[in-house]
């Protein structure tokens, strides 16, 4: 994971640049119409640039639309106007005395889902070998570091394996961190505890009360530089403030539900698809255009059904289904830029398309925004895709 910031003094030019999934931010964008002259801001956190004289602090109206769709910021959009955000993948040039800049791609899901698949992994025991070994370098290399460096852990699948990897390929006893709460349906310290203890760890915990919770809420707008309605940020503040007593760096198992099929939905949208599937096309077009038609008076639940049914195709059904894309759906069409990629399987299809969903890479072949900026986390197993 990076992000950083080359100026080339031959071509008087400023070279930007992201790692492939996007883990670090990184903004840009020109300032100035409030007449204090044009200027080119760039940083790793919005807060940097609000300070400039520069800054205009103009609220980007799209990016409001973008936010209330899907609880964060999506895309190459910021809150601001003006200010954009570097693509994951990409290279942003920017030329002396050119307010354009040049963006240009060097890496994307849909290219190496497509090397992959020219060269198939049949066989399973190679295969679990393969991703072990990937994933044991991706956890060594960020191990090295020359500051205190632990991990969270939840006791969960993702966020155990990495700190097994610590524990194996690492030097000593890894510290981790996990939180707990008085309420047992939201407790998983006892899980954490329990890998913990069976994995020898240095661990650590906090039995987080709901005041303690609440002491958080206002000090969420200093933290994220633009509006973030997740509701993990909290629990994942407090872990956070808990390592950084005693760590500055922390791996955790985030990325993992993305790289090996995770999350529900997909289980959950496959069964749905193979429902409205069972419908005749046509039937289904007619119900979609008359829910477009009376859409307004039907209870939203209904009116939402009636699009999604509309959908053509797995993939324009799961967009809408996990309302990944706002107004593509009412009139029954492919979802655009959707990935055609031949072999894959419907529920690798899925996969397939959530990096490209984010609207990331619209005009380049965009990859995921991030939905967190938490300093003291680096997500080991997002840094590698599996292929031979």
């Amino acid at each position: 994971m990076f992000a950083f910031a080359c100026w080339d003094r031959r071509d008087r030019a400023l070279i930007l640049a992201r790692d492939r999934m996007g883990e670090k931010p990184l903004y840009y964008g020109w300032q100035g119409n409030n007449g204090s002259g044009r200027t080119l801001l760039f940083g790793s956190e919005l807060k940097a640039l609000t300070v400039h004289p520069a800054f205009d602090g103009v609220i980007n109206r799209n990016a409001i639309g973008g936010y209330l769709a899907r609880l964060c910021v999506p895309g190459t959009e910021s809150i601001w106007q003006g200010i954009a955000k570097v693509p994951p993948g990409a290279i942003v040039r920017i030329a002396d005395r050119e307010t354009e800049p040049a963006i240009s791609r060097y890496w994307s899901v849909e290219s190496t889902i497509r090397d992959a698949k020219r060269e198939p992994i049949d066989n399973l025991d190679e295969g679990l070998q393969l991703v072990h070994d990937r994933l044991s370098a991706a956890v060594r290399r960020q191990l090295l570091s020359d500051v205190p460096l632990g991990a969270l852990l939840s006791g969960g699948i993702d966020s155990s394996l990495v700190v097994a990897l610590m524990q194996q390929v690492g030097n000593g006893r890894a510290k981790t961190f996990s939180i707990g709460f008085a309420e047992k349906a939201f407790n998983e310290a006892d899980h954490a505890r329990a890998v913990a203890r069976h994995l020898g760890t240095d661990h650590h915990e906090l039995v987080v009360s709901p005041e303690h919770a609440r002491s958080v809420i206002p000090k969420l707008p200093m933290m994220y530089d633009e509006p973030f309605a997740d509701s993990s940020q909290i629990p994942t503040f407090l872990v956070c403030e808990l390592a950084r007593a005693q760590v500055t760096v922390a791996l955790s198992g985030d990325g993992a539900d993305e790289l090996f099929g995770g999350y529900t939905r997909y289980t959950k949208a496959l069964q749905a698809w193979d429902r409205v599937a069972s419908v005749p096309a046509a039937v289904r077009g007619v119900g979609s255009g008359v829910t477009a038609a009376v859409g307004s008076i039907l209870p939203p639940r209904l009116a939402r059904a009636g699009r999604i049914a509309g959908a053509k195709d797995l993939v324009s059904f799961y967009r809408a289904f996990t309302n990944h894309s706002l107004g593509t759906f009412a009139s029954g069409g492919r979802a655009k830029g959707a990935l055609d990629i031949p072999g894959l399987s419907p529920a690798e299809r899925l996969m397939a398309n959530d990096p490209t969903t984010t609207a990331t890479w619209n005009a380049i072949g965009k990859a995921p925004s991030e939905l967190r900026n938490q300093p003291t986390k680096r997500l080991a197993n997002s840094s590698f895709l599996a292929t031979k």
